[in-house]
């Protein structure tokens, strides 16, 4: 009797960094070359092309985020025959459907800016009712929906003399955002010597 060879099973995985900053999305663009053939024998000729794009676990934040993609796989080379992906041999060279995966990737916080509305004030008027602006969500994040905590605008200018002081925009966090100032702000509050 002869003895049957069957075919190495193999599992498609992502090489490399995949990063993007957060856009509340779970879309991750892949580059040629970074899917792999899982359990091939080193020496082998084979190798494997995917779609370009693929999907995060979730839209938020995070390190070690695992991606999934789903679609037709190119495999080719010369000892592709020996191997299979699920129950589908894959022959001398060829497209099938699959799916692979990876856990080194990486979503980074996307920019939220502080803007203060420009203030003028006469020396020894109290500083209050000082306003601005949040910029910088995505996709369909709100204020509400994206951040924790109470926007305050404050200034150490409370009876300042007259020149130039910052309003500064504090008080929220959130997990998918930096929170910075705008440039302007450093400059929003002018206190004059009044009449």
């Amino acid at each position: 009797a002869r003895a049957a060879t069957t075919p190495r099973p193999v599992a498609i995985g992502i090489a490399g960094q995949v990063a993007k900053e957060y856009d509340a999305t779970t879309a991750a663009s892949l580059g040629a070359g970074q899917f792999v053939l899982d359990g091939v024998i080193q020496g082998d000729a084979v190798s494997v092309g995917g779609p370009a794009l693929g999907n995060f676990d979730s839209a938020n934040v995070g390190q070690g985020k695992t991606i999934t993609v789903t679609g037709q796989f190119q495999i080719s080379g010369g000892d592709a025959f020996n191997y299979r992906v699920g129950a589908n041999g894959l022959g001398g060279a060829g497209t099938g459907r699959g799916t692979a995966t990876g856990a080194v990737r990486t979503i980074t916080p996307a920019t939220r800016v502080y803007t203060a509305t420009p203030v003028l004030r006469d020396a020894g008027t109290p500083a209050v009712g000082l306003t601005g602006t949040v910029t910088g969500f995505k996709g369909a994040d709100t204020l509400a929906s994206a951040t924790t905590g109470v926007l305050v605008w404050q200034t150490s200018a409370t009876s300042a003399s007259p020149g130039l002081y910052p309003v500064i925009g504090a008080g929220l966090t959130a997990v998918n955002y930096v929170l910075v100032q705008a440039p302007g702000d450093e400059v929003a509050m002018q206190v004059t010597a009044g009449s």
